[in-house]
């Protein structure tokens, strides 16, 4: 009966699973081809920034990744330089483009070890 259990839950989150990604308008998109746009904005005590897909917003890349807490890039350039690493990403079709912790300390922005 667990087994049953089990297997009926396993469906039920592939099928919830599936209709989400559906559900994403960016699901079909070549990224190599769309039209991508970077916008660097002030936020509280630093910098972020919005990556923009075919006049959609579709990345807020507000905090550093890899950084305990919630820590906003220190200046424009380096949240530029940061979206433009997720963009060259983007281009080459690596979805999630998300950003290593090796790519975070190149840049200079991790602390940790």
């Amino acid at each position: 009966m667990k087994f049953l259990k089990f297997i009926l839950a396993f469906i039920v989150n592939l099928f919830m699973i599936g209709c989400y990604y559906n559900q994403s308008p960016f699901k079909d998109t070549d990224f190599s081809k769309a039209e991508i746009k970077t916008e660097v904005v002030e936020i509280d005590s630093g910098f972020g920034a919005v990556i923009w897909v075919d006049g959609k917003r579709y990345i807020n890349l507000y905090t550093i990744p890899h950084v305990d807490g919630y820590k906003h890039f220190p200046d424009q350039k380096k949240a530029q330089q940061a979206a433009d690493m997720v963009v060259a990403k983007m281009r080459k079709n690596i979805i999630p483009p998300s950003l290593s912790k090796e790519e975070v300390k190149e840049m200079g922005l991790y602390e940790g070890n």
